[in-house]
């Protein structure tokens, strides 16, 4: 069963603080099944929504254990770890990940494990101050996915073409984000390991 999670405390900065922190956000606070619509990343309040994806986008953004996948007829066992990267050179278990969950009835399932909509869309983070975004990691056979913000695209058209598969992205360095969208165009996937750098606000 979902379960639905609204502000969390992803990182937390230390009181006194005038120095900028960076954080990654990994969802391993959470549990199987939850359903993610805000964070608190740093102090800094974001709600996450998810759009597109057709009919099979069950409207929520869900985290994923892929240590415990399920099976094809109820779950999905193509994001069970570990992980490999295009050139074969590295691995990845990363435990949690976050998905767009697929509706229920989408693919026939029994709908019980968290499953991810094979029909892609779009997972959206809104900040309520800026943040500079550093990196992340995405993870199954993604095809033309895309990462933009309100200042313009990071990543375009990217494809991993195969299952269990992964890649790591690091340096973006993109400063004053206040919206950052992951777009899974028409392909299953998740994300995970969000690098950001908050700026702390001075405590007297």
């Amino acid at each position: 069963m979902l379960k639905f999670t609204s502000i969390a405390t992803a990182a937390v900065l230390i009181a006194g603080s005038t120095s900028a922190a960076t954080l990654t956000v990994d969802f391993e606070e959470f549990d199987r099944g939850d359903v993610l619509t805000s964070l608190d990343i740093g102090g800094v309040a974001t709600t996450i929504t998810t759009t597109e994806g057709g009919d099979g986008n069950s409207g929520d953004v869900v985290v994923f254990d892929t240590t415990d996948p399920g099976t094809r007829a109820d779950g999905d066992p193509d994001l069970g770890g570990p992980f490999t990267s295009a050139d074969g050179a590295t691995t990845s278990e990363p435990g949690n990940v976050l998905i767009i969950g697929e509706a229920p009835g989408a693919d026939g399932g029994l709908d019980t494990n968290p499953d991810d909509n094979g029909g892609g869309g779009r997972i959206t983070f809104d900040f309520l101050t800026p943040i500079t975004f550093n990196g992340f990691d995405v993870f199954d056979d993604v095809t033309n996915f895309s990462v933009f913000s309100n200042l313009g695209t990071i990543i375009d058209g990217i494809s991993l073409d195969e299952d269990n598969a992964f890649a790591s992205f690091t340096g973006f360095d993109a400063e004053g984000i206040t919206s950052l969208t992951f777009d899974f165009a028409n392909s299953s996937g998740a994300i995970d390991n969000l690098s950001f750098t908050i700026a702390a606000v001075p405590v007297p």
